[in-house]
Order: C-alpha cells, then sequence, then structure tokens
C-alpha cells in the first residue's frame, strides 16, 4: 500500500496543499485587481521579466505576494507607479532578483533537499 501511495502523491499531488495554493493565488489575484490600472499593467510586465529570468512567481506565492504589498503601499500614498519602482523597471527587476539571491535562494535549496530526503526515507526509489 505504501509504494501506492508514493505514485499517488507522485502523480497528483498534496491535495490539502494543492487546495491552501489556490485559496492563497485566489486572495492574491483579488488584490492585484484591486489595484489602480498602471499599477497592475507595471506588475504584470515585472512578473513576466522574472519569469524569463527564471523566477516563476505563480509557484513562488510568498515573494508575489511581498511585490502586491510595495504596490499596494505606493498605491494608498498616491504614489506613481514609477515613483515605486524607479523609472527603470529593469534594474528593479534586476534588484529584487539580487535580494533574493542573497538568501532565499539558500533556503529553498536546502528546503528542497529535506523534501527530498524525508520522501526518500518513506519509499525509497529503486531504479
Amino acid at each position: 500500500m505504501g509504494m501506492w501511495n508514493t505514485v499517488v502523491r507522485y502523480l497528483i499531488g498534496d491535495i490539502p496543499q494543492k487546495k491552501k495554493y489556490r485559496q492563497q493565488a485566489n486572495v492574491l489575484a483579488s488584490r492585484r485587481k484591486a489595484l489602480p490600472k498602471e499599477y497592475g499593467f507595471v506588475l504584470g510586465e515585472i512578473c513576466r521579466c522574472l519569469t524569463a529570468c527564471g523566477l516563476d512567481l505563480r509557484s513562488d506565492l510568498e515573494r508575489y505576494s511581498e511585490l502586491l504589498t510595495l504596490m499596494e503601499e505606493g498605491a494608498a500614498a498616491g504614489k506613481s507607479v514609477l515613483e515605486v519602482t524607479g523609472e527603470d523597471v529593469g534594474a528593479f527587476c534586476l534588484d529584487f532578483l539580487s535580494a533574493l539571491d542573497a538568501g532565499g535562494r539558500e533556503a529553498r535549496r536546502a528546503a528542497l533537499n529535506r523534501k527530498i530526503a524525508e520522501i526518500w526515507r518513506e519509499e525509497p526509489f529503486h531504479a
């Protein structure tokens, strides 16, 4: 029975975790829709740029939430979106990635290794 659980988890994933992800994604989508139009446009372009650079914000909701919060705070303060990001939005994206490189990627690497080790202990894969 243990092998089937591993196969199902591999093919489908953790259903409660997926539900939680979907709820979080819906909340973030609502927050984005509430932004002024110029903020939503620039945020979309930032997301495309970051995805092209290797950071998929669809799966990294924490980072996406950080960007949304920054945009929401700027809009609430009555700033234009370029006052928040600076005139060079590309440089803003690169700075955002650099900040992640400082520590976030190391933490994600460690988390990935822990997850693989945990699954491996439960049901070792055999070639």
